[in-house]
This record gives structure tokens, C-alpha cells and sequence, in this order.
């Protein structure tokens, strides 16, 4: 009667989650607390929901959905196990451990598995997973192990922070919602009693099928694990078989710096000296025309004096000349008049 009893009031608890559940209500408040604020508080005193999973109709619509997700890739079925082993084992918690924190880490477990349930199909699609939900990924969740007890391996800021990323694509956000639906569900028949008659075929139902997802997944974790080792292993060997010729480039590489710097040294150098001798063979060029320019400046003085002697001495030779000249012409006709004048004077005398 207790187990009844009890198993009762968490179904009420959910119910109420689910009938509570809108889109305008979470993507109005924060996604992961909009749904849920004050219900905690609320558990003693809540109303009788208007749905709940008590039907066999409810419960075949769960199992058929669980035993989809068997052909459905490694990453959904992983969480669907871990959501669903989680929610068994908060069911078998004791009684006043389970009244105290089953609600808040029921409602954990389904937003968290829901969203890497989500997830999963939003990388198939190639969607943008959000930084935030790097924890609700394949990666992540494969290296979860099941548990005896409950275990969730975030808390509930990161999976608010998970949810907040999503909310920001209509898509991704879609996809979360339908996912949840089916996580409340999975969590309702896990968490079903195992002692009533009723749930006997159910709860055989369910372990069949986590049997299949337990052996399905741990033969491909063990297959991934493997092939990762394999490839850790010829990684590592071709790490060591690259060290000797990474040490010898490395030589090299050092060589050749090394004589890349000595040459670039010496051109420098080399440069540096040539530039010295064509300053100095530059200034011995300045000097060189300022002796020839001073030297052709001295010349044309002296041309110029010279020129300006040539011309005096010539005009005072000329000078010197004419005057001779006119000198020997006044002789000349001083003699012509001379000579005249004694060959005319015998002729008077004759008459």
C-alpha cells in the first residue's frame, strides 16, 4: 500500500510538470525553470492533474517509442538508457530521501537527457549545437557509466545554460520540446511499480528492452573505445617514427639558420664596406672637380690678362708703325720737294 501510495503522488508530480508544460511559458521565462517554479514547493498540496500516465494505452505509446529508439543511432540510445536507468533508480531511493529531492532531480534528469536526445538528432541535421551543451553530447555521454545509484553528471545551472542555447533556434528548441514529452514518458513507466500485478508484463516489457539498448551500446562503446585505442596506438607509434626525423629537421633547420646568419652577416658587412668606399670615391670626385673648376677659373684670368697684353702690345707695335711711317712718308716727300727744287733751278739758269 505505501509503494501504491507513493507512486501515486509521483505520478501526480509529473503529470502536473506535463499538463504545466507550454511554449509560450518557457520561452517567455527561462527555459529550464519556467515550467517548474514554486511546484517544488508545491508537491503536498498539489491540485489532481488533468493527465496522467495510468493508462495502458499511455504505456504502449512509451514502450513503442523506447523500442524506436533501438534502431535509432548510438548518441539517442545512450541517453535514453541513462535517462531511464536514472529515473528506475530514484523510484527505489528511500522514502524520505526520495521525497526531498526526486522531484527537483526527476525534472534534472528528463530536461537533461531530453536535451541530449535533441541534440543528438540536431548534429545529424547539422545544426549549430550551442557551446553550452558541449556536456549533453555523444562524447560526453559515452563516457557516462550506468549507475546503481542516481547520478547526473551536470548540474542544474549548466542545464539551464544548455537550454538557454537552444531556445535561441525555433528548431532547436522544437526539437527539445517533442524530445521532452517522450522523456517524461520514459521516466513515468520506468518508474512504475514493479509489485502490482498490472505492471508485471510492463516492467518485463522494459527490461527486455534495456537489455537490448545495454547490450547493443556496450558492444559499440567497446567497438569506438576500441578502435580509438587502435588509433591512439598508430598515432603514438607514428609520433615515435616521426621524433628521429623531427630531431634531424630540427638539426637542419638549425644549420641552416645558422649559415643564413653568418652569410647575411657578411653581406652586410660586405654592403656596409662597399657604401663606405663609394662615400669616400664620391667626396675624391668633389674634391676633383673643385680643383678643376678652380684651376679652369684660374686659367681664364689669365687668358684674360694675357689676351688683354696681347692687345696693348699689338696696338703700341702698330702705333710704333704708322708713326715710322709717316716719319719715312715726310722724309720721302721732303727729299721728293728737296730734289724738285734743284732740278728746276740749272733750267732758269740756262735760259
Amino acid at each position: 500500500m505505501p509503494n501504491l501510495v507513493h507512486t501515486l503522488f509521483f505520478t501526480l508530480q509529473l503529470t502536473r510538470i506535463v499538463s504545466g508544460f507550454s511554449w509560450n511559458a518557457q520561452k517567455a521565462l527561462h527555459p529550464h525553470q519556467a515550467a517548474y517554479d514554486g511546484q517544488t514547493d508545491e508537491i503536498d498540496t498539489a491540485a489532481p492533474p488533468r493527465y496522467r500516465f495510468k493508462s495502458d494505452d499511455i504505456y504502449s505509446v512509451a514502450l513503442q517509442e523506447l523500442e524506436s529508439l533501438e534502431s535509432q543511432p548510438l548518441c539517442h540510445r545512450i541517453a535514453a538508457r541513462l535517462l531511464v536507468n536514472n529515473c528506475h533508480l530514484l523510484h527505489g531511493q528511500d522514502e524520505t530521501v526520495e521525497l526531498a529531492n526526486t522531484g527537483r532531480l526527476t525534472r534534472d534528469f528528463i530536461d537533461s537527457y531530453a536535451a541530449g536526445l535533441a541534440i543528438c538528432d540536431l548534429e545529424r541535421g547539422s545544426f549549430v549545437i550551442p557551446r553550452e551543451c558541449a556536456k549533453f553530447r555523444e562524447p560526453a555521454l559515452t563516457k557516462i557509466e550506468v549507475g546503481k545509484t542516481p547520478h547526473l553528471h551536470v548540474s542544474t545551472v549548466e542545464i539551464d545554460k544548455c537550454l538557454e542555447g537552444l531556445a535561441q533556434s525555433d528548431s532547436s528548441w522544437n526539437t527539445w520540446i517533442s524530445y521532452r514529452h517522450k522523456a517524461v514518458r520514459f521516466c513515468e513507466v520506468a518508474k512504475s511499480d514493479n509489485d502490482k500485478d498490472s505492471t508485471i508484463h510492463l516492467h518485463k516489457k522494459i527490461t527486455e528492452i534495456m537489455e537490448r539498448f545495454s547490450e547493443k551500446v556496450e558492444v559499440q562503446v567497446e567497438e569506438q573505445l576500441r578502435r580509438v585505442d587502435h588509433l591512439m596506438q598508430r598515432t603514438a607509434e607514428a609520433a615515435d617514427s616521426l621524433l628521429p626525423h623531427a630531431e634531424s629537421l630540427k638539426t637542419q633547420l638549425d644549420g641552416l639558420g645558422r649559415v643564413l646568419n653568418e652569410q647575411l652577416i657578411a653581406v652586410s658587412r660586405q654592403s656596409s664596406l662597399e657604401v663606405q668606399s663609394g662615400l669616400q670615391g664620391a667626396t675624391q670626385l668633389h674634391n676633383i672637380i673643385n680643383v678643376l673648376l678652380e684651376s679652369i677659373r684660374e686659367n681664364q684670368v689669365q687668358i684674360a690678362i694675357e689676351h688683354s697684353n696681347a692687345l696693348q702690345t699689338v696696338r703700341k707695335d702698330t702705333l710704333e708703325g704708322v708713326e715710322t711711317m709717316i716719319a719715312t712718308i715726310a722724309t720721302a716727300a721732303s727729299s721728293s720737294v728737296r730734289l724738285q727744287t734743284q732740278l728746276v733751278r740749272p733750267n732758269v739758269r740756262t735760259e
